[in-house]
């Protein structure tokens, strides 16, 4: 016996087929509720294992922008410190540069202060008293000139000489 006998249920196969439709249409009309119900527990149990699939992958992504974030900042820390270590190498070379310098700047202060100084001692130094004929000329430059404007003109003039002669003394 062939398979296809076993499927003929009359002896025209077209009779058969037709027979055989109708039986496997009763069959799923009356398997249709309990197939409708498996085929939605099985989209439930699809839904529920991608939903969970996708919260895994939404946690993932949020702890992984979290390691991006501290990534970046750990290397814009580090670059910062490097900068800052670059720039406290150059601080101190310009330091050690200026330092080196230092002896000859300290013994150029001494110099200036030791000169300085001893024009300060030489110019505490009283002037000599004007001679006496600085007293005669003073005198002379007191007298009255009695109305006469040639005369009170000349001893104007010695007064003036005087007065820069005094202060040339001074200086």
């Amino acid at each position: 016996m062939s398979i296809s006998e076993i499927f003929l249920v009359v002896p025209n196969p077209a009779l058969s087929g037709l027979i055989w439709f109708f039986i496997i249409s009763a069959v799923l009309y009356f398997a249709r509720l309990p197939a409708k119900k498996y085929i939605i527990a099985f989209s439930e149990v699809l839904h529920n294992a991608l939903r969970l699939a996708a919260n895994s992958v939404n946690s993932a992504d949020l702890r992984l922008q979290a390691r991006n974030r501290e990534v970046l900042l750990e290397a814009g820390r580090e670059a910062s410190e490097r900068m800052i270590e670059r720039e406290f190498e150059r601080v101190e070379d310009t330091v050690s540069n200026d330092l080196a310098q230092y002896p000859a700047l300290q013994r150029k202060l001494s110099e200036r202060i030791t000169s300085i100084d001893e024009d300060y001692k030489q110019s505490t130094e009283v002037p000599p008293d004007p001679p006496q004929l600085c007293k005669v000329v003073e005198s002379v430059a007191k007298i009255d000139s009695n109305g006469e404007a040639m005369v009170a003109q000349i001893l104007k003039d010695i007064h003036k000489s005087m007065v820069k002669a005094q202060d040339k003394a001074i200086s």
